[in-house]
């Protein structure tokens, strides 16, 4: 019962693209969450650990995004996320196991969010201090309880934060001032982006 309150606090909450005045923001959340393109490696996608909804919005952003490197962070299920070096023939996909330094530029990170919030926060405070430039950025998987994190929790230093019902990205960009945290949900889920209601 309770994570069918959550849902609909976060339905309500939530922005469309069409809500986001960010030319950046708009344009990612455009390649993910409403990006209709499909890929071939979707036919082969299961719904093994990571929901498959879960993984083609992760190889979209990871496809819009390029990093050079992604970094699982462990615990989490690798094998279920080996799909992503289809993104980029250059692609290096590395599981780490409690090194937190020496990370690469342009890098993605990605985490498990069915682990405790503490475990989730103690390895965000430690990424945050690898933190060189913007080109740097988080994913936490299986966000079916998004408020298990505050967004007050986080580290001050991503500061853009994009939570959607699955995943959520975190960035740090030294051109923004202050933190911003935005809810998404796609523009098919509110009604009036239908013309239910014009």
């Amino acid at each position: 019962m309770t994570l069918k309150i959550e849902n609909i606090k976060f339905w309500i909450k939530g922005k469309t693209i069409y809500d986001i005045h960010s030319p950046f923001l708009f344009e990612l959340l455009n390649s993910f969450i409403d990006n209709p393109q499909k890929f071939y490696v979707f036919n082969s996608l299961k719904n093994n650990y990571y929901p498959k909804s879960t993984k083609i919005k992760l190889f979209k952003i990871i496809k819009y995004w390029n990093p050079q490197k992604i970094y699982l962070l462990h615990p989490i299920h690798s094998g279920s996320l080996q799909f992503l070096s289809s993104t980029n023939s250059n692609l290096s996909i590395i599981e780490v196991n409690g090194c937190y330094q020496n990370f690469a530029p342009c890098s993605c990170f990605i985490l498990d969010g069915k682990k405790q919030s503490s475990f989730l926060l103690e390895s965000l405070n430690r990424l945050a201090l690898s933190i060189k430039d913007e080109n740097q950025m988080v994913i936490i998987l299986n966000l079916y309880h998004p408020l298990q994190l505050s967004p007050d929790e986080i580290d001050s230093r991503y500061n853009l934060r994009i939570f959607t019902k699955e995943l959520l990205i975190l960035f740090a960009k030294p051109e923004y001032r202050g933190k911003r945290n935005h809810f998404i949900v796609s523009r098919f889920t509110k009604p009036w982006r239908l013309g239910f209601f014009n």
